[in-house]
């Protein structure tokens, strides 16, 4: 009895394709290959920013390098500009990784930025290659104002 039970749940005999293995192969070499390219073809992007777009004159900020769909290559990154009236240190950034439902990636690298000076300051457009392929970035624009003298004679009175 037990033995026909076996039989009965195995309906198509094994001999019927004798093939399924290569089309098995064939079928997940295929898959794999579309994944690869649709990867390849996935938005790859980089850009700069800062954490606001205003601030006052001794705040803190962030700037970040923010990489989509890849990695930069080591070294790609083009040279780090020196911002007057800015302070930003370049050292030991803060690296964040996020990985979505589709094939993609973020990396963004985070430097700490103090205003310094008022004005507007621009950090101009800067060259990195990721996957290959040079991408350059629009500016990042940060204007920073003066104190109000009414809120710095606030701040020394506390």
């Amino acid at each position: 009895m037990r033995h026909n039970l076996l039989n009965a749940c195995n309906l198509i005999p094994s001999n019927c394709f004798p093939n399924t293995r290569r089309i098995t192969i064939g079928i997940c070499t295929l898959l794999v290959s579309l994944l690869s390219v649709y990867s390849a073809t996935a938005q790859t992007s980089f850009e700069i920013k800062f954490s606001r777009s205003i601030v006052t004159v001794g705040e803190s900020l962030q700037l970040s390098l923010i990489f989509k769909g890849g990695r930069p290559e080591a070294g790609s990154v083009s040279k780090w500009p020196a911002l007057p009236g800015l302070q930003i240190r370049y050292a030991n950034p803060g690296q964040r990784y996020s990985v979505g439902s589709r094939i993609n990636s973020t990396m963004t690298l985070t430097y700490p930025v103090k205003a310094l000076r008022p004005g507007k300051h621009t950090y101009p457009p800067i060259l990195c290659r990721i996957n290959g392929k040079t991408y350059r970035s629009r500016p990042a624009i940060l204007t920073v104002l003066a104190k109000d003298p009414r809120v710095a004679a606030q701040d020394s009175a506390q």
